[in-house]
């Protein structure tokens, strides 16, 4: 695994992939508790996280491992979906502790359902529909307005294509790119709706006072990070079988 040795702060939350392919493996029988355990050890070396941080990690991972063994299939799904972002904000520079409070705080019902107000969201005049429509605007007299909403609808077909590529769906990427990249200072908790495109992410942005030039840059670089997350989740499920 020295290939995995990379930025210290982007391996941090390294170890939360590991837990999340671990339990996979626990479930389908393929892994023993010990092996697991002695695994999820191993996986902490390499998220370069201090003693403090270490001791925090091993209680709250504890945590979620008694609960989801008390867990039926809906809500091994959402703490699924709280290690995941548990994990993310570990990546973001936060300590476990602080990070899976994040991550509890987040709105699963909000998350883990179809957004309900699609009409408003891409309704004349809003800023979804000038970059699904633009062709009912006039923008002769915007300069490279025209050329600059090409650009982003090329941007976001170019990252859907890639994702699909990858065998990772284009609304987790819409997710993640969310949470963490646009709602830094702010919470989920003001959303309207969840948000599944470039362009509805840009909506939120602007409400954010993030600019677009700014959140679609981190939307591309957030796209690298789910392929490198995915890669290394593909390699543990080949490689820890073996170990």
């Amino acid at each position: 695994m020295d290939e995995l040795k990379s930025d210290a702060k982007s391996m941090r939350g390294y170890v939360v992939i590991a837990k999340l392919v671990l339990l996979e493996l626990i479930d389908n029988e393929i892994l023993t508790l010990e092996d697991a355990d002695n695994a999820e050890l191993s996986a902490l070396s390499y998220s370069n996280l201090d003693d403090l941080e270490e001791k925090e990690y091993w209680d709250i991972s504890g945590d979620f491992d008694e609960q989801w063994g008390k867990a039926d299939a809906e809500r091994e799904s959402e703490l699924e979906w709280r290690l995941h972002h548990w994990g993310k904000y570990m990546s973001d520079g936060y300590s476990p502790k602080d990070a899976v409070r994040k991550s509890i705080k987040l709105n699963y019902e909000l998350w883990s359902n179809p957004k309900s107000q699609g009409n408003v969201i891409d309704s004349p005049g809003s800023l979804v529909h000038v970059f699904t429509h633009p062709e009912m605007y006039d923008l002769t007299n915007m300069g490279k307005g025209p050329d600059y909403i090409f650009k982003v609808q090329e941007t976001a077909t170019e990252m859907h294509d890639l994702m699909d590529n990858e065998g990772i769906e284009y609304i987790q990427l819409v997710e993640d790119w969310v949470i963490h990249r646009i709602l830094q200072n702010h919470t989920d908790e003001d959303l309207m709706y969840k948000p599944e495109t470039l362009y509805e992410g840009l909506a939120v942005s602007m409400k954010c006072g993030i600019d677009i030039s700014t959140s679609v840059a981190a939307f591309v670089e957030e796209a690298y990070n789910e392929i490198a997350d995915s890669r290394v989740s593909q390699q543990l499920r080949e490689d820890l079988p073996n170990t």
